[in-house]
């Protein structure tokens, strides 16, 4: 049974840590299901050619950070039944990769073009944090790292050259491609979305007692914090400096597509007022017989001719259903 969160270098029970060889923390569970991808060779081979072996393996994995196991169709060695399913029926060795991912190191922002915001969101000496001048989700910061912004925020100011004053900044997504690593006709695209939280913003929607480990609240927490954080008390002071994680989410061309269910017709025509019973009679019938197609009941109900009874009726419709001069 796989622990409740995994990490691209484990497949056991785990605590916070970072992916080997990734130099990122990438962080998802197995319950949210994987993607069958065709890197265009033998994953076995390249994973090392290991007898009855299956797992993880960086072969199968995507420059995007997402981690990559070669899974055999048979359920062998360790990948979960989850990846296992992912193949779709396909049988032999196959690469699959989380549907989605968090990872707390490639932050997507957006440096937005608002002057002197530090001036207009209160003007106080070495401060610099969340902003309603800069949106709703966001931050007037400086690349020096001052102040309740996230790191990664600062972090990108300073890479754009922004040093000299506070600039708006918000967490924002993007779009990523990945068609050069993969066969041709398989390919993948993700899409990365960054959120800025406070360990306050989860315990303030999360009950006390037993039942915070259960809720929904408590759970989302764990993707920013760590359990012994989100479990704990508020106890925090002041202004609390936010974490930022992106959540990125694979798209690939061997995912199976879900099936719609096919609306059911409906009647080309429907009953009229001005019909009398024979025809609403006839009417009912056709719709509920396949052997007439709907489309020819305006035909057939034009070559009623109800004014002589039933028996007038009757020969108007084994005209209309089998042309005049039938035998009967």
């Amino acid at each position: 049974m796989l622990g409740p969160y995994l990490f691209a270098a484990v497949l056991a029970p785990a605590g916070a840590g970072h992916a080997a060889g990734l130099g990122r923390r990438v962080k998802f569970t197995d319950d949210v299901g994987y993607i069958r991808i065709n890197k265009g060779g033998d994953c076995w081979s390249n994973c090392g050619g290991r007898p009855n072996w299956a797992g993880h393996c960086g072969y199968c994995g995507l420059s995007n950070g997402s981690p990559g196991f070669c899974c055999h169709s048979d359920g062998r060695g360790h990948c979960s039944d989850s990846m296992v399913s992912a193949l779709g029926g396909k049988t032999g060795y196959h690469c699959v990769v989380p549907k989605h991912f968090d990872n707390d190191s490639r932050i997507q922002t957006r440096t937005l073009n608002v002057e002197n915001c530090w001036s207009k969101c209160g003007k106080k000496r070495g401060w610099a944090g969340k902003c309603g001048v800069c949106g709703p989700i966001g931050y007037c910061c400086h690349a020096d790292g001052r102040g309740t912004c996230p790191g990664a925020f600062s972090a990108s100011l300073k890479a754009q050259g922004h040093t000299k004053w506070n600039r708006c900044i918000i967490p924002s997504s993007s779009i990523n491609h990945m068609k050069s690593e993969l066969a041709v006709g398989s390919a993948c695209s993700d899409l990365a979305v960054t959120q800025c939280r406070t360990l306050g913003s989860f315990q303030d929607q999360m009950p006390g007692g037993a039942m915070r480990a259960l809720s929904p609240a408590f759970h989302n927490c764990r993707r920013f914090f760590t359990t012994s954080a989100c479990a704990a008390d508020r106890t925090s002071a002041g202004e609390e400096k936010p974490v930022c994680i992106t959540r990125v989410t694979n798209k690939c061309e061997t995912e199976p597509k879900p099936v719609k269910a096919k609306a059911a017709a409906k009647p080309a025509v429907q009953m009229q007022p001005g019909w009398n019973a024979y025809q609403r009679e006839f009417f009912r019938y056709l719709a509920h017989t396949g052997g007439v197609a709907m489309g020819t009941v305006s035909n057939l109900m034009g070559s009623v001719d109800a004014s002589n009874g039933a028996s007038g009726m009757v020969s108007s419709l084994t005209d209309a259903l089998f042309g005049a001069g039938h035998d009967s």
